[in-house]
């Protein structure tokens, strides 16, 4: 699932009549670029209200939430490494999340992701990637060459790679570069 960013201040929000004092605290801007795609990692649901994590500008290792309001959907598919769980949260409060097995089943997982713990963020780096590279993107212009039924070749450094067909985009593991992948299944 990928989101652009249509708002990244409470003045606007203020003025499309989409800001709730229980979103975030009042700064002027979030760190957030208009106009941007981003990735959806997870997905809370708390009460009425629903919010995105993603990797935001502030250069940390870890997604941060983002209410949906800001947000315009571009890509609706869902992760296949999603899973869905109702958690309680109060007496009677419960949130629903929509996340990857680890952050489902370990309930301290994004606490351990945002106090730098080695296993949570190596774990995280790994689904992030996947997620990343799930589905193609339209602002992605690179395609990979087709070589064979599981090989492809970097449109930039030419390098030969075996590629999954499970995924929309590859990574050339010699450049770098992020292309569309010729045998993807995720079209």
């Amino acid at each position: 699932m990928r989101v652009k960013c249509i708002v990244n201040n409470i003045e606007e929000m203020q003025e499309i009549g989409k800001y709730d004092d229980s979103y975030f605290p009042k700064t002027e801007k979030f760190f957030l670029e208009l106009e941007k795609e981003y990735t959806v990692l997870s997905i809370i649901v708390k009460g009425e209200e629903l919010w995105y994590f993603i990797i935001d500008e502030t250069a940390n290792d870890y997604p941060n939430r983002y209410p949906a309001p800001l947000f315009e959907i571009t890509d609706t598919r869902i992760s296949r490494f999603w899973n869905f769980s109702i958690q309680k949260t109060g007496l009677f409060a419960k949130e629903i999340l929509i996340s990857f097995p680890e952050w489902i089943e370990n309930k301290f997982f994004y606490d351990s992701l945002t106090n730098g713990d080695f296993d949570a963020v190596k774990k995280f780096l790994e689904i992030k990637k996947k997620l990343e590279l799930e589905f193609p993107v339209k602002s992605i212009s690179d395609k990979a060459k087709r070589i064979n039924d599981d090989w492809v070749e970097c449109p930039n450094c030419f390098e030969l790679f075996e590629a999954d067909s499970n995924y929309g985009l590859l990574e050339c593991p010699n450049c770098k570069l992020i292309s569309h992948n010729p045998l993807s299944n995720n079209r």
